[in-house]
């Protein structure tokens, strides 16, 4: 479920909120989360906007090969995750 997935992210932004004194280095926090569910998934990130309001950001789409004619999909899944 996605929302349990950002409801998680969001809660380990606010432990490396916690950790992190400096407010000019706070500001700059987001946590990162994938959902994979089969042969595609979701790469996306959290950010602290305001005081208390969060908001997620999607960074890109996972697809994982089924066939050799889907290889080129993959291509761009595996340039995400290397900038995950």
């Amino acid at each position: 479920d996605l929302g349990k997935v950002i409801r998680e992210s969001k809660d380990v932004l606010n432990g490396l909120l916690h950790i992190v004194m400096e407010d000019s280095i706070a500001k700059s926090l987001s946590a990162w989360f994938v959902q994979i569910c089969g042969l595609q998934g979701e790469i996306a990130s959290v950010h602290l906007a305001f005081n208390g309001l969060y908001v997620a950001v999607p960074q890109g789409k996972l697809k994982f090969p089924t066939s050799i004619a889907t290889m080129s999909d993959f291509l761009d899944t595996f340039s995400y995750m290397l900038l995950f």
